[in-house]
């Protein structure tokens, strides 16, 4: 069940996922929730539901020590650069 503003949510997955994509965070780098909810003017929350699912479809993992983002592997980049 989603909890907040699903609107909110949207955005901020939105915003998240195309940081992710253009390389503003590291390879390896941990995502700290506080950090983003910071950078992006937002309530942990929001910021918690988009990693969650950010980390369901694959370009962070996440932990019991927290969310990272992925390091490229063979496959990956080979995907990418074909």
């Amino acid at each position: 069940m989603m909890m907040g503003n699903p609107s909110k949510t949207s955005d901020v997955c939105r915003n998240i996922r195309h940081a992710v994509l253009s390389g503003h965070f590291a390879p390896g780098q941990r995502l700290e929730p506080a950090t983003l909810a910071d950078e992006f003017a937002t309530s942990l929350t929001p910021i918690r539901f988009a990693l969650h699912g950010l980390a369901s479809e694959g370009p962070i993992n996440h932990h019991e020590r927290g969310y990272y983002m992925l390091l490229p592997t063979e496959a990956s980049l080979r995907s990418l650069y074909g």
